[in-house]
């Protein structure tokens, strides 16, 4: 089985375990509960943004282009996230205390611990390098549907908040560590090296705009829940975040196709070259189909998203329905976007990265401070829309570097019109063609 497709399958099974789990809660703990859990794993999220240091991308590209050095990049790699998990939990706890009570602050303590665990997952950027998702994903698959199942059971035996909040560090804990054994003994893979500080120097060198990038994307997508919770409390951020659990799960489904199609797009670009009709035309293919695949998911969403949200979570989320259809608007340009930040690796366009995400980020923070003391987390919902509007496509043409991806996003919006004017070119072709032929 190929490797985006077992990337695809992990990915189905992660986020419909999400899913699941997001059901079992707002059946099981109440509004405000869900809004405590819902802070406190976002702001892990935030962390694993930390902890990653920009290196995702730059580390599968270091392993393909220098496979002789690759015991020194995974150690340097775990070491690296390591010592931003300890950075991120000493920065966002205390974030904690400044905008929750302690029921917040206690779920938020437990919560980040998964960051330490995270770290370790720096072995899946290897074989994501070689093209073998299928070697990590059956662990994952296999992890996520024990750790569902554990968690069915003892939602039936009426489970309180905290026991959630530790089994998604558990599950976290033991993924990581599955995965570093797989790592350890693949007889392929370069194994470790002794610690030393030229490589992650050079890492870090080449990241931190990236990390910075991330962070700021993470703000942007995570930080309105913050905010929410500063202003409106946690049974406002429970209600906002069941809209956004279910938008969320359709904003990876481009991330997984591009992890796992990243490899292909740096080999035509290193055996075409840059401006190569081979390397533009895989480029605006995965813009293609990445917008329209956003538009299909959004019209569908809207359509049926709050029947969907109540039928599952309950009448009580009824207020969320409407964040959801206002969510999904952005799905376009989320799913693009995620092209273009491949894209902006691949030429090393890392500051063009950096500029639009914190455009994004702050744009999103200053109008949900603006828009939710008149419109609640509608108000919340719009500035999320149009934070991502600007920071995955306008911010494109903001830089000469980047302005041809935003020119091919454009031309994705008319992908039809295209595929109908070839169409139409390819039939007059083959008609004067025959009318040539004796």
């Amino acid at each position: 089985m190929k490797s985006g497709v077992w990337a695809t399958i992990q990915q189905f099974v992660t986020l419909g375990s999400t899913a699941i789990t997001g059901i079992i809660l707002a059946r099981t703990v109440s509004v405000s509960d869900l809004g405590v859990f819902s802070f406190a794993t976002n702001l892990a999220s935030i962390g694993t943004a930390i902890l990653t240091a920009g290196l995702a991308g730059i580390a599968i590209k270091a392993f393909v282009d220098k496979p002789a050095s690759a015991h020194r990049t995974m150690t340097a790699l775990i070491l690296i996230r390591e010592f931003f998990a300890i950075l991120a939990y000493l920065v966002l706890l205390p974030i904690s205390a400044l905008v929750g009570d302690a029921a917040v602050v206690g779920a938020t303590a437990i919560a980040l611990l998964v960051l330490f665990a995270r770290a370790l997952d720096a072995s899946e950027l290897w074989f994501q390098a070689q093209a073998r998702s299928g070697s990590t994903a059956p662990v994952r698959i296999a992890v996520v549907l024990v750790m569902l199942g554990i968690r069915l059971v003892l939602a039936f035996t009426g489970a309180d908040l905290m026991t959630f909040v530790i089994l998604y560090v558990v599950e976290a804990v033991v993924v990581s560590s599955l995965l570093l054994v797989r790592y350890a003994r693949d007889r392929d893979s370069p194994k470790f090296a002794k610690p030393e500080t030229e490589t992650p120097r050079a890492l870090l060198g080449s990241s931190w705009i990236l990390m910075l990038a991330s962070l700021a994307t993470q703000i942007n997508s995570r930080g309105d829940v913050v905010v929410i919770q500063a202003l409106l409390g946690s049974s406002a951020v429970g209600l906002y975040s069941a809209a956004a659990r279910l938008s969320e799960m359709a904003y990876f489904l481009p991330v997984v196709f591009m992890t796992a199609t990243f490899p292909r797009l740096l080999q035509v670009r290193r055996e075409y070259g840059q401006k190569s009709r081979q390397y533009k035309q895989e480029l605006q293919a995965s813009y293609d189909r990445a917008f329209w695949a956003g538009v299909l998911i959004a019209v569908v969403i809207l359509l049926i998203g709050p029947w969907v949200l109540t039928t599952l979570y309950g009448a009580k989320y009824e207020a969320s329905g409407p964040v959801l259809q206002i969510h999904v608007l952005a799905l376009p340009f989320v799913f693009m976007a995620a092209v273009f930040s491949k894209f902006i690796i691949a030429e090393n366009a890392l500051f063009a990265s950096l500029t639009r995400n914190t455009l994004g980020a702050v744009l999103n923070i200053a109008l949900n401070f603006l828009l939710i003391p008149h419109w609640g987390i509608l108000g919340s919902a719009w500035a999320t829309v149009f934070s991502y509007f600007v920071a995955s496509y306008l911010s494109c043409f903001a830089t000469k570097t980047t302005r041809v991806a935003g020119v091919q996003m454009t031309l994705a919006f008319i992908y039809p019109l295209r595929l109908l004017a070839s169409a139409v070119r390819g039939t007059r072709k083959k008609g004067s063609h025959e009318e040539e032929a004796p």
